[in-house]
């Protein structure tokens, strides 16, 4: 066999190769469930009503974006996933209402 049939023939390999890789990459990239966004802007979090609000809109947001989970354990750890990072988002914006209202204050 020539050099170049060799050379041509181990290309070709390495192409059929990487296929099944890149397929599979494709599918791992489609099964991510989308983002859902958890509003927060009309809701008065001070108030028992605003906040039973803001848990309802977390618990839809976990049935949206865990809903596609194959086994319940697998379901149960991405709605406690979910509901950690709603709770940690909230204290972040709560701060930063805190942090303009101290500054609106201060002048």
């Amino acid at each position: 066999m020539s050099d170049f049939t060799t050379k041509l023939i181990t290309a070709g390999y390495l192409v059929l190769a990487s296929v099944p890789v890149a397929g599979a990459m494709a599918s791992i990239a489609h099964a991510r469930p989308a983002p859902v966004t958890v509003t927060i802007g009309d809701l008065d979090l001070g108030s028992p009503a605003g906040q039973a609000q803001f848990a309802q809109r977390v618990h839809s947001a976990e049935r949206a974006f865990c809903g596609d989970e194959v086994t319940l354990e697998a379901r149960d750890a991405c709605m406690t996933g979910v509901r950690l990072e709603a709770r940690q988002k909230l204290a972040q914006v709560m701060a930063q209402r805190a942090s303009q209202a101290t500054t609106l204050a201060a002048r």
